[in-house]
């Protein structure tokens, strides 16, 4: 009984770990950059060294990244409070979001994303500073 225990428990973690990644968190997008999906469809989070960082809106495909009627917003935050907010800006099919990397911005352990992809608004996505896959 034991052994079927053990086998049934280890399908579920090795499911459970498999749909975690479904979405592609365990690898880069095709900007190189990192991808969550807050609704339908992708955020892709590029960093861009000293200027800040890049975020694409791909559809479900990552694929067709556009600004056309879409919109990005990026908050910094350390452990307890928000270090810089912008609201980024539409350049072809990137959003560029500027960061003053000035006093305790390096100090940022999460990058917290909105995003609205063609009138449809996605739900908050966080990515863990440094950027790294999941």
């Amino acid at each position: 009984m034991r052994g079927v225990f053990n086998l049934g428990l280890s399908l579920t973690l090795t499911t459970l770990a498999t749909v975690g990644y479904s979405h592609g968190e365990d690898k880069l997008g095709p900007h190189k950059g990192f991808v969550r999906m807050p609704g339908s469809f992708h955020t892709e989070v590029v960093n861009n060294g000293t200027l800040g960082f890049k975020v694409y809106l791909l559809d479900l495909n990552w694929e067709n990244a556009t600004t056309q009627d879409s919109s990005a917003k990026l908050t910094l935050v350390s452990k307890n409070k928000t270090l810089h907010t912008t609201m980024c800006s539409a350049r072809n099919d990137v959003f560029i979001c500027p960061v003053q990397f000035e006093g305790d911005i390096k100090d940022a352990v999460k990058l917290e994303l909105e995003t609205t992809r063609m009138g449809i608004k996605g739900v908050k996505m966080d990515y863990d500073l440094p950027l790294k896959l999941q």
